[in-house]
């Protein structure tokens, strides 16, 4: 997998205060795995070629394992279904790209995960009845 050459107590994966909500450590994630894969695009495209230089992908790829083992099909059975294929898609694509050291595979990720960060906020935001919900 892609984040076995990684040592996450030396490389936090994302920075959460001490009194953080679920609601904002959701959207801290999301935004943490957006500018991972951005970085691992930058790493690919600048010619790094091993794992040690792409740390950033496999600190992407733990983010989306954790998001797959926090889904409660019980709770939303379509929705978690729905999610766990995206989810999946987005890692099969991770792991194209850093086997073939092509960055292509990781623009829809990008795109996934933007679009689902901007879709918790929302979510967020109409659950709670606030207006706008803080910049992740």
């Amino acid at each position: 997998m892609l984040h076995e050459h990684q040592n996450v107590e030396q490389s936090p994966v994302v920075q959460v205060p001490q009194e953080v909500n679920r609601n904002e450590l959701l959207l801290a994630l999301y935004a943490s795995a957006i500018r991972n894969v951005r970085q691992a695009k930058e790493e690919i495209d600048e010619g790094q070629k091993t794992a040690e230089e792409i740390l950033s992908l496999g600190k992407a790829y733990w983010i989306i394992e954790h998001f797959i083992a926090s889904l409660d099909a019980k709770a939303a059975p379509q929705l978690c279904a729905d999610l766990e294929s995206m989810y999946h898609s987005m890692m099969a694509h991770m792991t194209e790209a850093y086997s073939t050291m092509n960055s292509e595979p990781l623009v829809p990720v990008i795109a996934a995960l933007e679009s689902l960060h901007e879709t918790w906020k929302e979510a967020i935001a109409i659950a709670t009845g606030e207006q706008a919900v803080c910049q992740a």
